[in-house]
């Protein structure tokens, strides 16, 4: 079984940090924001082992953002954007399912 290294970019960073930041800041609950954010990149992290089972996206506004290499994961109500190159899984983005459509 291949097993792929798991890189963020800065855009993902960002992303995860200001997730955190909205739980704690504006729900008013840290615990909460620590745990969310832990589980989630638990989530991407078992992408080490089955990147590649995932299909390959067929939304337009994905592909038209990420490149017609991007896969898409989710965890509760958030959208983890990923490519593979390689062994490389690179997370782009994890935004809102949501907003989606507006990419």
């Amino acid at each position: 079984m291949k097993k792929y290294k798991v890189e963020f970019t800065k855009t993902s960073k960002e992303d995860l940090l200001n997730l955190a930041d909205v739980i704690n800041e504006k729900y008013k609950a840290p615990l909460t924001a620590k745990k969310y954010t832990s589980e989630l990149i638990k989530e991407i992290n078992k992408l080490r082992i089955n990147a590649q089972s995932i299909p390959l996206c067929r939304q337009q506004s994905i592909l038209s953002a990420f490149g017609y290499n991007a896969r898409r994961i989710n965890y509760k109500k958030m959208a983890i954007i990923y490519t593979i190159f390689s062994d490389l899984v690179i997370i782009e983005a994890i935004i809102p399912q949501a907003n989606i459509k507006s990419l």
